[in-house]
């Protein structure tokens, strides 16, 4: 999976820094990860879809729709296979990368929904789209950067850092 390749080339010194979304439990003791933003999880539906207004949605509602996703080797919402396996909930279609605009633009088709990363909707200004939060079913991803431990970073790559840290939400 793409998150141990990025993860052993942070190790190996390949690479300096990933700005990734992982799982606490998943980020190895000889890397750093500074949150820098956390998403819940949302159904993307259409504005003309029958669940982008119904009250009381439950996830079970969703298994009745074609269910967009992307690749599955990118997380765009933790243990979606397991919880969507407990629901009863199965992907029509998948997508081979892992790219938010393609997924979006088949939602805005009315080609199904997805259920994704709150984040593939902030500065969103395309009003045929629906986020509704599934957080109550999925836990929310925290973004943020994944550094080697210890490692003395370039200046460049620090003043990086820092304004990523001054500027974004760092919610944890």
């Amino acid at each position: 999976p793409r998150d141990k390749e990025i993860v052993f080339n942070i190790i190996d010194d390949e690479l300096d820094i990933a700005i990734y979304s992982m799982m606490p439990d998943q980020i190895p003791n000889e890397l750093d990860f500074i949150p820098v933003a956390k998403y819940s999880p949302v159904l993307l539906t259409h504005k003309s879809h029958p669940l982008a207004t119904k009250e009381n949605l439950v996830l079970s509602d969703i298994k009745d729709y074609k269910l967009l996703r992307l690749d599955p080797q990118f997380v765009t919402v933790p243990n979606f296979d397991v919880v969507a396996q407990q629901h009863g909930l199965k992907t029509s279609i998948k997508f081979e990368m892992a790219n938010y605009e393609i997924l979006k633009k088949f939602v805005k088709a009315d080609v199904g929904i997805a259920i994704v990363s709150g984040i593939c909707l902030e500065n969103e200004a395309d009003k045929d789209l629906v986020g509704r939060d599934l957080s109550k079913y999925f836990p929310s991803l925290t973004y943020g950067m994944m550094v080697k431990k210890e490692k003395i970073h370039h200046t460049l790559l620090q003043e990086f850092m820092k304004i990523l840290e001054e500027n974004y939400k760092l919610i944890i």
